[in-house]
């Protein structure tokens, strides 16, 4: 008897200008999607890792900002309710990082491509400031208030995007298959 395994194999796309410069308000286009390249239909999801010290549970106070498009807003493919998986304080590379989880809703067939960007942009809050010693700050009606970035220590901000797919053999929803992933 002859039996063969299943193979999964994505590829992760993105419209982004690497080593974009980050201004206080101004968008920069990030439009990661994913791609099925094997031959067998999947499951995908999507991850975005933010330096933890630049991200607030009150978003008001984050200093990245990630959003996906408006006009895809009530077509976006990517599930959880309308709400990001998140787990906190992940180290990548010796730095804390809270990690942003998203389910692509639809199985995604051989060859297709996500109908969406999982994001479509990413910007700094056009409250900070980065003063000539490199500290970070965010800055709204009178109040300062320091943010524990040095750019001189800390380097640039890097955030992560990964992509993730299982099989749909086996799994009903994209749900059941990260549930399997995780476990």
């Amino acid at each position: 008897n002859v039996f063969t395994v299943g193979d999964v194999n994505i590829d992760l796309n993105e419209d982004f200008n690497q080593g974009a410069t980050l201004i206080p308000g101004v968008d920069i286009e990030k439009k990661p999607t994913i791609t099925n390249e094997g031959p067998n239909d999947a499951w995908v999801w999507a991850t975005i890792a933010v330096p933890a010290a630049l991200d607030n549970d009150d978003a008001s106070k984050n200093v990245i900002h990630f959003n996906y498009s408006k006009d895809e807003a009530y077509n976006w493919t990517w599930t959880n309710d309308g709400q990001w998986l998140v787990e906190k304080n992940v180290e990548i590379g010796g730095v804390l990082y809270n990690v942003y989880t998203a389910l692509y809703d639809e199985i995604l067939k051989t060859g297709e491509t996500t109908k969406y960007p999982v994001i479509h942009n990413v910007y700094m809050d056009d409250h900070i400031d980065i003063d000539p010693n490199g500290d970070w700050h965010h800055v709204l009606g009178g109040t300062v208030t320091d943010i524990d970035w040095n750019t001189k220590a800390n380097g640039n901000p890097v955030i992560h995007v990964s992509a993730y797919a299982m099989q749909t053999e086996g799994f009903k929803t994209v749900q059941e298959a990260y549930e399997a992933y995780q476990n």
